[in-house]
C-alpha cells in the first residue's frame, strides 16, 4: 500500500510544532506460506520499535527542507497496529535511541556531535547535556545491569596517537533530572557500539581506532588512518580494562553484537579516498581496488565521490578467550559499509547490515554464512537491525524507507510496514 502523503505531511508538521504525532502508515502482511506452522505472530503485539535518524529539520513551510546539524527525529512504531509516532529532537544526528521505560527516559545521542538529549516516554525533553570540551558523542549507550547508570561513549576530537583515547560518561537516570556522575577513559581510540558479554560482568566496547582523516588528499589511498582498532572488554563493576582484543584489518571497528557463546561479531568500515580526484582518476583507482565486475556503486557514491567509496570488507567473529578473529567475506558486492549487527538467540543467527551495498550477511551458529541483497526483503540501503527478544523474529529497516519483520527460522518476511525512515541508523526493540 502506498504511503498516505497527506497523513505523513500532517504528522511531520505536528511533530515540528513540538509535540509527538501519531500516524498509521500502510502495512502489508505477506502470504501465510512465509509463516512457520504453529507460529504466534501475536507475540509481536507487545513490542515497540524505536529509531533515531541522521538529520533533518521540518520547521518551516516546506516539510521537505532538511538543514543538516539542527534537528533529527525520534520514531516509535507499534507492532500491534503499526501506529507511528514521530517527534523532533534538538540534536543534530540522533544516532541511537536508548530507551528505559523503568526510568521514563529515552536518551538520544548525537553521532559525532556535541549534544545528548534526554526525553520522557512521551517524547518531551527533560534535559540536555553538552559533550565535555574536546570530545563529541559517538552515538551509543548501555545501562549497567542492576543500576541506574547509563554508560555513554565519546570520541576525542582530532586524535593522533594512542594516548588520545576516548571517554565513557556515566549518566544517572534515577534522578528526576538525570545527572552526569562520572567520566572515565574508554581504553581505546574512538569508542562506538557496546554490549554485554554473557553473565553481564563484562561489556564489549567497539573502538573504531580512526585518527587522521585524509578526505581529498591525493597522496592517501584511504580516507581513514587507523591505529589499534579493536574491542575493549571492560569490567562492569568499575569500567576498568579486562583485556583489549586487537582486530587485524586496516579498518574501523564500528558496531558489534555478542552471541550467547560469548563470541563477538563486529562490522568494519574503511573508504577508498576518491575525494579530490578527477572522475577519470577516481575511475582508475576504483578499477585497481575492485578487480571484478561484481561491484556496483550506490547512487550517493556516484553523485558525490568526495566522501570516498566504501570498501568491501568482512564481518569478524572475535573469540574473547584467544583474541583470534574469523573473517566472513561472502560477497564483495553486498558487504560494503557495515552498519548494524544483531543476534537472535532463538535461532542462533547473527545478522550484519551493509548500508551502501544494500546487503545482509547471515551467520549461523554453526559458522555457515550467506550474504544476500536486502532487496530480497523489500528494503534497500538496509541500516537498522533489532532482535525481538524471546522470539524468532528480527526487525530490519531501510535507511530511507520501510521496515520489515523477518522470521529468522526461514529468513523470510512475515510483516512489512511501509513508511519513511528519515535516514534511520539503528533500531531498538522494547516491550510495551
Amino acid at each position: 500500500m502506498p504511503i498516505n502523503r497527506r497523513l505523513f505531511l500532517s504528522s511531520v508538521a505536528s511533530a515540528a510544532a513540538g509535540s509527538a504525532a501519531t500516524a498509521a502508515f500502510g502495512k502489508h502482511t505477506d502470504t501465510r506460506e512465509n509463516v512457520v506452522a504453529g507460529s504466534d505472530l501475536n507475540v509481536l503485539d507487545k513490542f515497540y520499535i524505536y529509531t533515531g535518524c541522521n538529520y533533518g529539520n521540518y520547521r518551516g513551510e516546506n516539510p521537505y527542507h532538511f538543514r543538516r546539524g539542527h534537528e533529527s527525529m525520534l520514531t516509535k512504531v507499534s507492532l500491534k497496529n503499526d501506529a507511528v509516532t514521530q517527534s523532533t529532537v534538538a540534536a543534530g544526528s540522533s544516532h541511537y535511541p536508548f530507551v528505559s521505560p523503568k526510568h521514563d527516559r529515552i536518551v538520544m545521542l548525537d553521532q559525532y556531535g556535541p549534544k545528548c538529549v534526554v526525553l520522557d516516554m512521551d517524547h518531551k525533553e527533560v534535559t540536555a547535556f553538552p559533550a565535555p570540551e574536546g570530545y563529541i558523542f559517538s552515538g551509543h549507550g548501555l545501562l549497567l545491569e542492576g543500576t541506574d547508570n547509563l554508560v555513554i561513549g565519546l570520541y576525542r576530537i582530532g586524535p593522533k596517537t594512542l594516548e588520545d583515547e576516548g571517554m565513557l560518561m556515566v549518566m544517572n537516570l534515577a534522578n528526576s533530572t538525570p545527572t552526569i556522575d562520572n567520566k572515565l577513559p574508554s581504553h581505546g581510540l574512538q569508542p562506538h557500539d557496546m554490549s554485554f558479554m554473557p553473565g553481564k560482568k563484562l561489556m564489549a566496547v567497539a573502538h573504531a581506532g580512526s585518527t587522521l582523516h585524509h578526505e581529498g588528499k591525493k597522496e592517501f589511498r584511504y580516507t581513514r588512518e587507523i591505529v589499534n582498532p579493536g574491542i575493549a572488554l571492560l569490567n562492569t563493576s568499575d569500567l576498568s580494562l579486562n583485556k583489549f582484543l586487537r582486530t587485524p584489518e586496516n579498518a574501523e571497528v564500528t558496531h558489534l553484537a555478542v552471541r550467547d557463546d560469548g563470541k563477538i561479531v563486529c562490522c568494519l568500515n574503511q573508504k577508498l579516498n576518491t575525494g579530490g580526484l578527477k572522475h577519470r582518476e577516481a575511475d582508475l583507482l576504483l578499477a585497481d581496488e575492485f578487480k571484478t565486475t561484481d561491484f556496483l556503486l550506490d547512487e550517493s557514491e556516484m553523485r558525490d565521490r568526495g566522501g570516498g567509496v566504501s570498501l568491501s570488507l568482512p564481518a569478524l567473529m572475535v573469540d574473547p578467550e584467544t583474541g583470534q578473529s574469523t573473517p566472513f567475506m561472502e560477497s564483495i558486492r553486498y558487504q560494503r559499509q557495515g552498519q548494524s549487527v544483531a543476534f537472535n538467540q532463538v535461532t542462533g543467527t547473527t545478522v550484519v547490515s551493509f548500508l551502501v551495498s544494500s546487503g545482509l550477511l547471515f551467520i549461523g551458529r554453526d559458522g555457515k554464512a550467506e550474504a544476500i541483497p536486502s532487496g530480497s526483503f523489500g528494503i534497500y540501503n538496509v541500516s537498522g537491525l533489532a532482535d525481538i527478544p524471546g522470539t524468532p523474529y528480527m526487525a530490519m529497516c531501510g535507511h530511507k524507507y520501510d521496515m520489515v519483520i523477518v522470521d529468522m527460522r526461514t529468513r523470510s518476511v512475515v510483516h512489512t510496514i511501509r513508511m519513511p525512515m528519515l535516514r534511520a541508523t539503528h533500531l531498538v526493540a522494547q516491550t510495551v
